[in-house]
């Protein structure tokens, strides 16, 4: 983009809707105490997954990427509509959150234009669903499947969503092995180190770009810190599934989702809409 390649030596003008997700992510940022971080494009370039080719990168590589990550590094100045970057070499990465907020905008379109019952999807990792969807199958609220992170034709449950956002944030796609340890692309940016302990974060929420966000931070937390994030934020649900003895059944840990809304399937082909 603009903003990496020339925003340490000037200020960039922003679209308003770059502007926007900018501010959001800084927002997401503090709320998670920096587990979520769009500035951590050089993580993902010296692991190697910004080119989809996971490698082992020597710790004096991390502890040199770490030092162009850190959302402060960004500055946004609302009033003019531009961006600068503070330190040479940072890279925002908006992958972890552009998709949920491509799906927003879309949603307000369709709000706009009248049409209250809706499900849009980008792939397999963002939903956004308004209205009900009264049907006598499905008892109303848009059905969308749960996949196992890794056994992907297994059906781990179904999620109901009505007037809803969902994100998932997931291992399964983009990893490599090194001497016996499974790394995922989805790095602690405060550490510099792939993320481990959880297999899939899913978060409900109102917003597309929210929900993105904190699946991933919620995936980089680990299950304890993640739970304490939702207990302090009754407003976001989340489906974490963490590893267990057995691969097929994984463990899988509720946050904030309604008992009407989670169906747990032990396994077996999927219903619903979207296929996670």
């Amino acid at each position: 983009s603009v903003l990496n390649r020339f925003g340490s030596q000037r200020a960039i003008p922003l679209s308003h809707d770059c502007l926007t997700l900018l501010q959001l992510a800084q927002d997401i940022h503090t709320w998670t105490d920096g587990a979520f971080d769009i500035t951590a494009g050089s993580l993902s370039e010296v692991w190697g997954f910004s080119r989809r080719q996971g490698v082992m990168p020597s710790a004096e590589q991390i502890s040199d990427a770490l030092q162009r990550v850190g959302s402060p590094f960004l500055e946004l100045d609302v009033a003019t509509r531009q961006g600068r970057l503070l330190r040479t070499g940072v890279q925002t990465n908006p992958g972890g959150i552009g998709k949920g907020y491509a799906l927003d905008r879309a949603a307000q379109r369709l709000d706009d234009a009248g049409i209250a019952d809706f499900m849009i999807h980008g792939g397999l990792s963002s939903v956004v669903a308004r209205g009900q969807r009264q049907h006598p199958q499905t008892g109303g609220g848009w059905l969308v499947s749960l996949r196992h992170p890794w056994r992907l034709q297994q059906v781990l449950g179904t999620i109901r969503l009505r007037d809803q956002a969902l994100g998932t944030s997931g291992s399964g796609k983009q990893f490599f092995h090194f001497r016996g340890q499974r790394y995922s692309h989805i790095i602690d940016p405060r550490s510099g180190w792939p993320a481990q302990g959880i297999l899939s974060a899913t978060v409900i929420c109102r917003s597309g770009a929210v929900a993105d966000a904190l699946a991933t931070a919620l995936f980089v937390m680990g299950l304890e810190h993640a739970r304490t994030f939702c207990e302090s934020h009754p407003q976001v649900g989340a489906i974490l599934v963490v590893a267990s003895e057995r691969e097929t059944q994984p463990q899988i840990e509720l946050f904030n989702v309604a008992s009407d809304q989670w169906t747990e399937l032990p396994r077996g082909p999927a219903g619903g809409e979207c296929t996670r």
